[in-house]
């Protein structure tokens, strides 16, 4: 499909096959949609006190969706709006999370795969930001996907908290997920692109120590505090990584004064980003292989 269809599906269209996992915002299943596999996401748009509201946000989502055809990306292929749930169809990887594969394994992963994995959220925000002019506003493990098929290949998705910048440098809603929230939006709910970036280097860490800084902190109230009030998170281990995994984590991305990260331009050509995506295949499928590994001898 180079072009979604704009009309909402027919029931017929659409036949679930096994669950994927859950989110806060509902399911995520494997299912048959027009004769090709795909991830369908199932939203609950219940009529409560704002229903009409995110109806017409997942609306939103959706055209954003549509317009999206970047290989760093994952695809969106239609939608089906049913009573009380909305179902978007979309690409499926085969491979999972990135999140995942930190919670089968229950270790970090190598710096190579932390650089594949790092340059395709660079090539997704490029993309996102300068073509498309949207905020992925929700950048984190879990919103990376892998692929082993067609071709190996590391994706954004759930662009469901994104926001069109067309108008506004920036949003004032807070959304996105606590622990990877920059300071300025918690502060003040000041939302632009270097939001994207300093989520950007919190992934990282999470990629690089298994956890995003203030995992164990309780309750989530407490580590917004932290996150605000603190100097930026670094690296536990520094002698671990290489410099330039150290300078892209911490002076590039995780600066406190969202003027002074990085832009998602800028970080296109940065020694770690061209290694990551010189890397091929070989760190994608090592990651999804390690995680089937894990995953089969814990069941």
């Amino acid at each position: 499909d180079t072009h979604a269809d704009d009309a909402p599906s027919h029931p017929s269209d659409l036949t679930l096959l096994a669950e994927l996992g859950r989110g806060s915002y509902g399911a995520v299943h494997k299912a048959l949609y027009k004769d090709k596999i795909a991830a369908v996401k199932a939203l609950n748009i219940e009529p409560n006190e704002d229903g009409r509201h995110l109806a017409a946000e997942l609306h939103d989502e959706i055209r954003l969706l549509r317009d999206c055809t970047s290989d760093y990306v994952v695809r969106y292929f239609g939608y089906l709006d049913k009573k009380t749930t909305l179902w978007i169809a979309m690409e499926y990887c085969d491979g999972g999370s990135v999140s995942d594969v930190l919670r089968n394994t229950r270790a970090p992963l190598s710096e190579l795969e932390v650089a594949a994995v790092v340059s395709a959220i660079v090539r997704g925000l490029h993309y996102l930001h300068v073509e498309k002019r949207i905020l992925h506003r929700d950048i984190k493990a879990g919103n990376v996907l892998l692929s082993a098929s067609p071709r190996a290949a590391i994706k954004l998705c759930d662009l469901g908290v994104s926001a069109s910048v067309q108008n506004h440098t920036k949003r004032s809603t807070v959304i996105g997920t606590p622990l990877w929230m920059s300071p300025e939006l918690i502060a003040s709910g000041a939302y632009g692109a270097s939001t994207d970036i300093w989520s950007l280097g919190i992934t990282a860490l999470e990629m690089m120590e298994g956890a995003p800084p203030h995992a164990n902190v309780n309750p989530t109230i407490r580590a917004l505090f932290l996150i605000t009030a603190n100097p930026a998170p670094r690296l536990a281990a520094p002698e671990a990584w290489s410099a330039e995994l150290r300078e892209f984590v911490e002076k590039l991305c995780l600066v406190k004064e969202p003027e002074e990260r990085a832009s998602a331009p800028s970080l296109l050509h940065h020694p770690l980003v061209e290694r990551g995506g010189d890397a091929g295949a070989e760190p994608i499928l090592a990651m999804i292989e390690r995680s089937r590994v894990a995953a089969a001898s814990a069941a």
